[in-house]
């Protein structure tokens, strides 16, 4: 991935270094107004838009939460372990990872090296690449069975896609075109 793309994530945000300053705990309010904890979409999403991103919050453990949208985590350096379902999974640089919304998991802390982005979507950003989707594909099932569930059920995939040179050069350009608000 480009360095300079990746310095820029590396910057320090206010919230991480509040974490560094000592906060042990997440400030839910930059997340939610609920006091159950389920992030809420319209924290990040700017009316009219079905995806934005945000950079993964590193230095403290991310407790167990929910959202209402469906997150997507592209490692782009380093390591980060979510926990879903009772078990770790670790993800790699390059990896990927769909969740579900609503469904419930937390975030073992990520340290300065460690940079992770998430996608926040709505379920209509699905729309139409779901119709150019083959059925009987391990994907189309996936958006097709949970995607639109509001309730709480835990489905997520895993893309372990290691350094695929395309995949990454696809994920930079999306990331840099909406980190700059292009």
């Amino acid at each position: 991935m480009n360095p300079e793309l990746i310095s820029k994530m590396q910057e320090i945000s206010p919230e991480e270094q509040s974490y560094l300053d000592g906060n042990a705990t997440v400030n839910k309010e930059l997340y939610t107004s609920e006091i159950k904890f389920e992030i809420d979409r319209n924290r990040f999403l700017k009316e009219g838009r079905l995806i934005t991103v945000r950079l993964h919050s590193r230095f403290i453990d991310f407790p167990a939460h929910r959202h209402n949208y469906i997150e997507i985590m592209y490692v782009c350096q380093g390591t980060i372990t979510h926990y879903l379902d009772g078990k770790e999974v670790t993800l790699q640089k390059g990896d990927l990872l769909l969740l579900n919304q609503h469904v419930q998991h937390g975030v073992r802390r990520a340290e300065y090296e460690d940079i992770g982005i998430n996608f926040i979507a709505l379920p209509e950003f699905f729309d139409i690449p779901l119709q150019m989707l083959k059925e009987n594909n391990t994907l189309a099932e996936f958006l097709v069975n949970t995607l639109r569930q509001n309730h709480p059920v835990s489905h997520y995939l895993v893309f372990r896609l290691g350094e695929n040179q395309a995949i990454e050069n696809l994920m930079e350009n999306m990331i840099s075109s909406m980190l700059n608000n292009e």
